[in-house]
């Protein structure tokens, strides 16, 4: 049976709902609504800020191969769309200042690390950055070079480079495998309420890493502004308590 993936929306009159279900026989997939649910109800009471919604999770169950959860539909407008360009919206990088995006990351990575250690997540240390660099090296990177479409992107030595940062900074990658981080965040996965709350969708593959990772996804994402990403970092390196080791994956704004 292939792995079956819905989102539907019910109710009406206020009083909308999110049914998220998942089918399917594979026992790792199986577990990423469970994940999420314990996601959702631990920043509901961990992280739920004047700057962050966190929909509350209404109930969940599981029946055989079918998994689901409900929760509360969130009004808003996403920050993108993947169809696109994978790249932030200039409508949402000119309503969003990056000082309140930045510390609506910190507030959920800055979490207490005791109790971030009870939720049942991944370690996504150095053997993962190893794994899936050497995946895309083998199978996109070097026909991506030789094409036409590359046009100067990338080099084969700057492939090389970042074959010899990995090496060198797998203990650092290790060490600081311990802070929870969302794992995907693209544009359609970040909403902005009416009220101008952030609200960060899909944690379905969240994980333990290192910090810098989060913050890498939405700095290459907000390309359309090179003076929002370079504040929305500044603002970042200044609030978050692992300030020297991302200075040290991203040097100094």
């Amino acid at each position: 049976m292939k792995s079956v993936f819905l989102i539907i929306l019910l109710g009406g009159g206020g009083n909308d709902r999110v049914l998220k279900i998942r089918l399917q026989n594979d026992r790792e997939v199986a577990r990423d609504l469970d994940r999420e649910v314990e996601l959702f109800r631990f920043l509901e009471k961990n992280v739920s800020t004047n700057k962050i919604s966190v929909p509350p999770v209404l109930t969940f169950g599981k029946y055989r191969n079918l998994q689901w959860y409900l929760r509360r539909y969130q009004d808003g407008t996403l920050a993108g769309q993947m169809k696109d360009d994978h790249g932030f919206s200039k409508k949402f990088l000119d309503k969003v200042f990056p000082r309140e995006f930045a510390e609506a990351i910190s507030d959920y990575q800055n979490c207490d690390l005791k109790e971030v250690r009870k939720l049942r997540l991944h370690y996504h240390g150095n053997w993962w950055y190893r794994r899936d660099f050497d995946f895309y090296r083998k199978n996109f990177l070097a026909g991506f070079i030789r094409s036409d479409l590359n046009d100067n992107f990338l080099s084969k030595g700057e492939v090389e480079e970042i074959d010899e940062l990995l090496k060198k900074s797998g203990k650092l990658l290790d060490r600081e495998a311990k802070y929870l981080c969302h794992g995907d965040l693209y544009p359609n996965n970040v909403l902005i309420t009416p009220e101008g709350k952030i609200v960060f969708l899909d944690w379905g593959i969240s994980n333990f890493n290192n910090p810098a990772f989060d913050v890498a996804f939405v700095y290459l994402g907000a390309w359309r502004s090179k003076k929002w990403r370079e504040d929305f970092l500044k603002h970042y390196l200044m609030r978050q308590k692992t300030e020297k080791i991302l200075q040290s994956f991203f040097g100094s704004p």
